[in-house]
């Protein structure tokens, strides 16, 4: 059997026709990329700074002021901790705060005493405990999301593999016969 006749689908007895592997492709090309458009449209937030733990709390203790980090800080204080990371002193976080910001800031007795880069440095074990809680309570949102994105993109998988595999068991099924 030649090749040119395994790609019509003529001459075969067997495996699927040309029409249901084009088919098959067709679909799974679909559903992969509406997989992959959900994905970008609905995946957590976090996802956006690192998509591990230590991707997150890296960028995030490079791009997080502390305007951020208390914000993360309220979030955690307003409900049970998820993890216990979340179970920090809040004398520790008051003695970040004191560190980082500058007394009176905002007035024309302030006095410039906190320095930020000092503070991430000096704090980091907190820092990197607040971002790590807060990267398990944001990985949680929008979960349903991530399972339609696994189980579409996993449909779209079998049907790539179904017209791959009926083309190769033909492709070496005529080179065993000639």
């Amino acid at each position: 059997m030649q090749f040119d006749l395994l790609i019509g689908g003529q001459g075969s007895e067997w495996g699927m026709s040309t029409g249901w592997r084009l088919r098959s492709i067709y679909f799974a090309l679909i559903l992969l990329g509406l997989s992959n458009f959900i994905y970008h449209v609905k995946k957590p937030y976090i996802f956006r700074f690192g998509k591990n733990i230590q991707d997150f709390a890296r960028n995030c203790l490079k791009l997080f002021t502390f305007g951020n980090f208390q914000s993360i800080h309220l979030q955690i204080r307003e409900s049970d901790p998820f993890t216990s990371d979340g179970k920090y002193y809040d004398s520790e976080w008051d003695g970040f705060k004191k560190a980082a910001l500058n007394e009176g800031e905002g007035t024309d007795s302030v006095e410039y005493t906190g320095n930020w880069e000092l503070a991430k440095s000096k704090y980091g074990s907190l820092l990197r405990s607040i971002l790590n809680e807060h990267f398990f309570r944001g990985n949680q949102l929008n979960r349903a999301w991530l399972v339609v994105c696994i189980t579409l993109s996993s449909l779209g998988y079998a049907m790539l593999i179904l017209p791959s595999m009926d083309l190769l068991l033909k492709v070496i099924w005529s080179s065993v016969i000639n």
